[in-house]
């Protein structure tokens, strides 16, 4: 099962990965299903650890019609960032990571987080164009999911543990036969 839905409440998601669990069941919980703002949550977490003196901060831009806001992906976007800050043993801000949400016409969906320093800046976007990237993604979660038990995020479906130590701990950084089942974007048609 692909659940890429927001409105969550944290007992509501632990009740989903305990049935995921109980039941044998497996789960792939998103609250955006695209590969490419996975991306920027798992490098902006990142730089939450080795720029942990800077700040952050998240803006979101979303269609009119949308009823959350900031939208659940901002939030999830916020909680990496402060789980980062805290790996790095830093305080959180007594306000939480400021969020600014726009909605405004047509625009499918924009995050951008600023984290900035004294003397730099460093901008992460995803802007998604079309609803094609959220049935990719989803198609890339039912693979991952096929015959496995358990309550998995889009992080174990983009393999981040195994990125992490194909570079850094084996320093395989010519081996791009490892990724082949991980980045397959491309071979996805959707058309």
């Amino acid at each position: 099962m692909v659940i890429g839905t927001t409105g969550f409440s944290v007992l509501d998601l632990k009740r989903i990965e305990t049935l995921a669990n109980n039941n044998q069941v497996g789960i792939v919980y998103a609250p955006n299903i695209t590969l490419g703002v996975n991306v920027l949550m798992i490098l902006t977490k990142l730089a939450s650890i080795l720029l942990n003196n800077y700040d952050f901060q998240i803006s979101e831009i979303h269609h009119r019609n949308k009823k959350d806001s900031p939208s659940g992906t901002a939030v999830k976007i916020a909680k990496e960032i402060e789980s980062g800050l805290l790996y790095a043993g830093k305080d959180i801000p007594e306000a939480g990571i400021s969020i600014n949400s726009v909605r405004a016409g047509g625009v499918v969906g924009k995050h951008e987080v600023l984290i900035a320093g004294e003397d730099d800046r460093i901008t992460i976007s995803h802007e998604s164009f079309s609803r094609k990237v959220f049935a990719s993604g989803a198609i890339h979660a039912i693979k991952f999911i096929q015959n496995k038990a358990g309550f998995y995020e889009m992080r174990d479906v983009l393999d981040l543990s195994k990125v992490i130590e194909d570079l850094y701990i084996n320093k395989n950084e010519h081996n791009s036969e490892n990724l082949k089942d991980i980045v397959a974007v491309d071979k996805v048609n959707l058309h």
